[in-house]
């Protein structure tokens, strides 16, 4: 898949004005997730792991490898779509991941999104949540959750609560996370 030229089902482009010039997807068991995986995954991992751990003494992360055999093992109980937002250079400036259950729960999206400082406030992540919406009433799903991890050792509201109430998503259930 080319950056410059990426069918209409793997990407959507960004309103005029936005850093983002294109958001490139892939859903894990489709034809095109192997090529994907290699040409994007490492991007992609990079993107998650800056966002998602920037200003955080634990981020909780899986390895990247134990993130990657997770995608490549098909359980049957979950589809993931991987969706890398692009700059105008094509340079990656952030990161998502939507979740489908495919058993129980179906009518609900899980969704993660994860923007380094450096791209924040300049509709990286809103890009990236329009798509993904856009992914999940694609596949039948009318909820969609949001997690944003906030540390009880860190003070103040996290970036990740800022965004989502700038989306329009609603703080329905606080959980804290202790070493």
């Amino acid at each position: 898949m080319s950056t410059s030229a990426p069918s209409a089902a793997t990407a959507a482009t960004a309103p005029p004005g936005s850093l983002v010039r294109e958001v490139v997807t892939a859903r894990t068991g489709s034809p095109g997730f192997q090529a994907w995986t290699a040409r994007w995954f490492g991007t992609w991992w990079a993107e998650h792991v800056a966002g998602s751990s920037a200003g955080r003494p634990d981020p909780g992360l899986d390895s990247r490898d134990e993130a990657e055999a997770e995608l490549h093992s098909d359980d049957g109980l979950t589809a993931t779509h991987l969706l890398l937002a692009l700059g105008p250079a094509g340079e990656a400036v952030g990161a998502a991941r939507l979740d489908l259950q495919l058993v129980d729960n179906t009518h609900v999206a899980d969704l993660e999104v994860a923007v380094a400082p450096a791209h924040r406030r300049r509709g990286a992540g809103s890009a990236l949540v329009r798509r993904a919406c856009e992914l999940a009433r694609a596949e039948g799903r009318t909820r969609l959750r949001v997690g944003v991890a906030h540390p009880v050792e860190v003070e103040g509201t996290p970036p990740g609560a800022l965004a989502a109430e700038r989306w329009g998503l609603p703080v329905a259930l606080v959980e804290a996370r202790r070493q």
